[in-house]
């Protein structure tokens, strides 16, 4: 479950997407399953330019999860906030994970 423009940002760079499943609750990634993805890829001897976050229906995809798991492999996290508008995770909104413009978490 995902929207189409994600993917498609992804293909525009010439990156191959790779898709996981989500959570039957929420519709967002399990970020279990994007980690072990992540894992898998980076032992196989692919280069994991980022990986991607989508915030589903007005929820936050489980950043307290992804956010140390992700720095722990040396992959940088993208999110896409455009459908979580006013969704927050902790004390923090959607949008205000991952990375920013200028390249910092």
């Amino acid at each position: 479950m995902t929207f189409a423009a994600s993917a498609n940002a992804v293909l525009y760079t010439g990156a191959e997407p790779v898709f996981v499943d989500s959570r039957s609750d929420d519709a967002n990634v399990e970020a279990e399953l994007l980690l072990e993805a992540v894992r898998t890829l980076q032992s196989e001897g692919a280069d994991v330019a980022a990986a991607m976050a989508v915030d589903l229906f007005g929820r936050a995809a489980d950043y307290a999860l992804l956010e140390p798991g992700l720095a722990e492999l040396g992959v940088p996290l993208v999110e896409d906030a455009a459908e979580g508008l006013g969704a927050t995770l902790g004390q923090r909104a959607v949008g205000s994970f991952g990375l920013r413009r200028n390249g910092t978490p």
